[in-house]
């Protein structure tokens, strides 16, 4: 057997260096890669974020996915109601972007009752809502006001969309876009869940055109008879694909 000579163990080393250097390099080059890869994830992240962050919360063209909507208002105790006809000591009104609407009354006489009603809208009813929020410029109103106006009594008022959401407290005052609100919701509740406690009324309807007048209305005179449809109230009306006419919320 040859005896190995330090020049052999001279090649040997070169050998094992160039080795470690092709390793070397090749390492660097997979974390330059790696650290490349990382930052172009990086800017899809903060692109993403930035993407979110300037979308308004409530698009004009329709509601976002996470839309929610949901108003509650808690009326002062009125200790000499006695009946059913009286409004209820509180009422909360739930609204998602498909268009269902969850109704909670809470009647304080003549004993504790707690009612809760489930109402598909169709399209076009939860358009005139949607569009009644976008109308109050809703993001941009102050979150608390106060009055004197005890027959307001508490309301609260929140709206989610795209992530971003709003809540606003109103004590015992009247605040104009927040009324025009309160009137397109409610104009699609029970009558029985009304704020405003009302009886049921009958409507009469023009088949034509699917919108329908109070009783009292002068327009009905004008409808030929053979296309009137009368209803109890204006919920059963709203029931049957009905629109209340442009002064119906307004004379209730």
């Amino acid at each position: 057997m040859r005896r190995r000579s330090d020049k052999d163990s001279i090649v040997n080393l070169g050998y094992i260096v160039s080795k470690l250097e092709a390793s070397s390099l090749g390492w660097s080059r997979r974390t330059d890669t790696m650290s490349k890869l990382h930052r172009f994830f990086l800017l899809i992240a903060l692109l993403a974020i930035i993407g979110c962050a300037s979308k308004p919360p409530l698009p004009a063209g329709g509601p976002p996915q996470d839309f929610l909507f949901v108003y509650t208002q808690e009326l002062p105790d009125r200790e000499s109601a006695t009946d059913r006809g009286s409004p209820p000591g509180k009422i909360r009104i739930a609204l998602d972007g498909g268009g269902t609407m969850e109704v909670e009354a809470t009647y304080l006489v003549p004993h504790r009752t707690v009612e809760k009603t489930t109402i598909a809208l169709r399209n076009e009813q939860f358009q005139t809502i949607y569009d009644a929020i976008l109308e109050a410029d809703f993001f941009t109103l102050q979150d608390e006001w106060e009055g004197t106006d005890r027959d307001i009594g508490r309301e609260t008022w929140f709206v989610l969309g795209n992530g971003k959401s709003r809540s606003i407290s109103v004590v015992d005052a009247r605040v104009l876009d927040l009324d025009r609100l309160r009137s397109t919701v409610t104009a699609y509740l029970p009558a029985q869940a009304g704020q405003a406690g009302e009886k049921r009324e009958t409507v009469i309807m023009d088949t034509r055109t699917r919108v329908f007048h109070a009783a009292d209305d002068p327009h009905v005179s004008e409808i030929p008879r053979k296309v009137r449809r009368i209803y109890a109230d204006p919920w059963a009306a709203l029931n049957d694909g009905g629109q209340p006419c442009p002064l119906f919320p307004a004379k209730r």
